[in-house]
């Protein structure tokens, strides 16, 4: 049983612009993509949805959406996501240090608010920005001066470290 098949289009400068989804086109569902680019070649938007290629590349019935806006150094100092077609969900502004580091990170009126990450002395990232999803996901580990300990968000559940000889790990809480 075939699972997924792909189609893709490119433009003249080798980025994809869209990806159709064969299998779930066969079941009317909407998960073929549509990509857009900024004149860097930089990937600026994505949506999902039904994909129309005549008369010109069109997507019916968006139902995904993600849309970045991108910094000289290639930050994405804003992020915007629809996740229903219904409207943006999410509407961030991000800020970041010399070092390249996030330093703030500021969403719309009624969304929920995203921890700004914390880093060690070398620049690692140490903490997640999004509480939601890493409480119900996942806890990260990092390796500090007294070995390796997990940043447990306010709430969250502390786990013990599944690969304590790596600098970093990811894993399930119990």
């Amino acid at each position: 049983m075939v699972l997924d098949r792909y189609q893709y289009g490119y433009d003249a400068a080798g980025n994809r612009v869209w990806k159709m989804n064969m299998v779930a086109r066969d079941a009317q569902r909407p998960l073929d993509e549509l990509y857009e680019y900024d004149d860097l070649a930089r990937l600026v938007a994505a949506r999902r949805g039904l994909l129309s290629t005549s008369p010109s590349l069109s997507l019916a019935s968006v139902g995904f959406e993600q849309a970045w806006g991108l910094d000289a150094l290639g930050n994405f100092s804003e992020f915007d996501e629809d996740a229903g077609g219904n409207g943006w969900d999410l509407e961030q502004q991000r800020t970041v240090n010399p070092a390249n580091e996030i330093t703030g990170i500021d969403q719309g009126q009624g969304q929920p608010a995203w921890i700004t990450p914390q880093y060690d002395a070398a620049g690692n990232m140490i903490s997640e920005v999004d509480p939601v999803f890493w409480t119900k996901n996942f806890l990260v580990f990092a390796n500090g001066s007294e070995g390796l300990s997990p940043w447990v968000p306010p709430g969250g559940p502390k786990v013990t470290p599944v690969c304590p000889d790596r600098a970093a790990c990811f894993t399930r809480p119990n």
